[in-house]
């Protein structure tokens, strides 16, 4: 499967971290620029605050017309992990515009700093990985393949997770571990998703509960790391709030094609470049 990374996801990436840091009272400024789309926004009003919701128009349309130009419909792993890299976005969009000396910073006594959130984010998605590849595994070598994992697996089949680092270091292997989960699940068919495995909980569970088991457990973190952010005093501003939008819109348009050979390549540089001229503009606010 093709992975979702390219030149789109760096350019909406990029984007999303220079409009958080745009002021609020800027929204409101002047700008136009003739490489934004479309002669029909005639009549829209030329703010950066109008210009961003433009563009967002623009990502959420190429999502649904990527869905619609698949070769074929999503398969039921595969729309389980578009759930999954749905949640996965909303997560780096809450993290937009944190700082690196927030990471540490706890909210309050003996509750956890964004690093170790981060960290035990990884390391149940890294068991879940494994898991699932043991018990993928355990189907197709026969029954006399013990059901329980061994303890030393997991390293033959992920790298291992590590706290240390800087935040965005920490995000990079964390985005490594989740864009492997994407490549290594998305042909599963209806009898892997049926296949029984056991952790925590001591008694079998299928694959389809492992798989969903992603989208639940990053949600409920996500959760904790904006009361987490909430805790450290981290204000959220409105161009924050309209970084995160991009990072949910990448997320829909990412998951639309998990599993699918490239569409749209041609529409997707051009929104690329759209979006690398608009975000150069970001800091050059007329009027």
């Amino acid at each position: 499967m093709e992975t979702p990374v390219g030149v789109l996801p760096a350019a909406v990436l990029g984007f999303a971290a220079s409009l958080a840091v745009v002021s609020e009272s800027d929204l409101t400024s002047d700008w136009t620029s003739p490489s934004l789309p479309g002669a029909f926004w005639h009549g829209y009003d030329d703010t950066i605050r109008e210009m961003v919701f433009r563009m967002y128009h623009e990502l959420c349309d190429l999502a649904v017309t990527a869905e619609m130009q698949r070769s074929s419909p999503p398969s039921e792993a595969q729309r389980i992990l578009a759930q999954h890299h749905d949640a996965y976005r909303d997560l780096t969009g809450a993290l937009v515009g944190v700082v690196e000396d927030e990471f540490d910073r706890e909210p309050a006594d003996n509750e956890w700093p964004l690093r170790t959130v981060l960290y035990h984010i990884a390391l149940a998605e890294r068991g879940f990985h494994a898991l699932i590849h043991w018990a993928i595994a355990r189907r197709r070598g026969g029954d006399g393949v013990s059901i329980e994992m061994p303890d030393d697996y997991r390293d033959s089949v992920s790298d291992p997770v590590e706290e240390a680092g800087s935040m965005s270091e920490v995000l990079r292997r964390y985005d490594a571990l989740h864009t492997r989960v994407l490549a290594d699940f998305a042909d599963l068919d209806s009898t892997d998703l049926d296949a029984p495995n056991v952790w925590w909980e001591g008694y079998e569970v299928s694959v389809r509960f492992r798989l969903h088991r992603f989208n639940a457990h990053l949600r409920e973190h996500t959760i904790q790391v904006e009361k987490t952010l909430h805790g450290i005093g981290h204000r959220q501003t409105e161009p924050g709030q309209l970084a995160r939008l991009f990072h949910r819109a990448l997320g829909r348009f990412e998951g639309s094609i998990v599993g699918s050979p490239p569409v749209l390549t041609d529409r997707q540089v051009a929104l690329a470049s759209e979006l690398d001229a608009a975000r150069g503009s970001l800091t050059r606010p007329a009027g």
